[in-house]
């Protein structure tokens, strides 16, 4: 278990430890991955260390969050769940675990309240904090630093985890990367969701042209429905001539698979469409 520990000090240290070494971010010519600190934060100006759990997994070997934090000299930023009593609880018990290993709390995000409890959220976990964790000298208690609502769309694919997934690169509508998009809700008979393009390019139009404004569909078609995407790309015009929102997205897939991972036969989209996809602009 003490070379575990060890091991696993070493490993967060030489990404965290906080030396005398600076360099540009995009110059890594000056590290030296045999000595520790030789370090990201050479390059950075902070460094975040994500502790999964609360703050004290990694007990069994020797190497809780709270431990490790305090052998790192750094601060501490506590996330509770939204509610009243249970998130000012599980607080309570991580606060204990740093206060046992003299660790700074810097301040507390509470996560996925309910949007109708938002406020009360908020005003009463504030109150709750000042009256119970202010020292007994007069110390500061530790500040709120936000309150997340749990709003639907932030589990939803944006089209940037849509660009990760693929290894692409958005060809426009750059502007929008973090647009979300629920893929899944078309199965629930709303208007919105991911949709594979399988008719012609008449019944394509119609099913862009019903939906409402405020719609955020990610169709899917392949490479060689050119009538589908220039289609699509005329929609976009005529909605944005009219002052129309249009907020969907197209997936464009080039692959050709034969079920033998040859990708030989892969398809791309030809010039001319391309230079009519990017004049869109971001």
């Amino acid at each position: 278990l003490a070379d575990i520990r060890r091991a696993y000090l070493n490993i967060v240290k030489c990404t965290s430890n906080n030396n005398n070494i600076r360099s540009n971010v995009n110059d890594t010519s000056s590290i030296d991955p045999s000595r520790p600190e030789s370090s990201v934060s050479g390059t950075t100006s902070i460094t975040i260390c994500e502790g999964t759990g609360h703050a004290g997994v990694g007990s069994v070997v020797g190497a809780g969050n709270a431990r490790v934090a305090a052998e790192l000299g750094a601060d501490v930023v506590l996330v509770a769940n939204g509610g009243l009593g249970r998130a000012f609880d599980e607080l309570e018990l991580n606060r204990s675990l740093c206060l046992q290993y003299g660790v700074n709390i810097a301040g507390v995000i509470i996560n996925k309240v309910q949007p109708d409890k938002f406020d009360q959220t908020r005003n009463y976990l504030t109150k709750a904090i000042q009256q119970m964790w202010t020292g007994p000298n007069g110390e500061p208690a530790p500040p709120i630093l936000g309150v997340v609502p749990d709003r639907p769309y932030l589990g939803c694919p944006a089209l940037a985890d849509v660009e990760s997934a693929f290894g692409s690169v958005l060809l426009s509508g750059s502007d929008h990367r973090y647009r979300h998009y629920d893929v899944g809700s078309n199965v629930q008979g709303r208007s919105i969701g991911m949709s594979m393009v399988t008719t012609d390019l008449a019944a394509f139009l119609r099913t862009m042209q019903r939906q409402p404004d405020s719609a955020r569909t990610m169709f899917i078609c392949h490479v060689t429905r050119d009538d589908v995407i220039l289609g699509f790309l005329g929609e976009y015009r005529r909605r944005v001539r009219r002052g129309i929102p249009f907020q969907s997205a197209l997936v464009i897939c080039t692959g050709c698979d034969d079920g033998l991972g040859d990708s030989s036969n892969e398809l791309e989209l030809s010039a001319e469409v391309c230079e009519m996809i990017t004049d869109l602009g971001p």
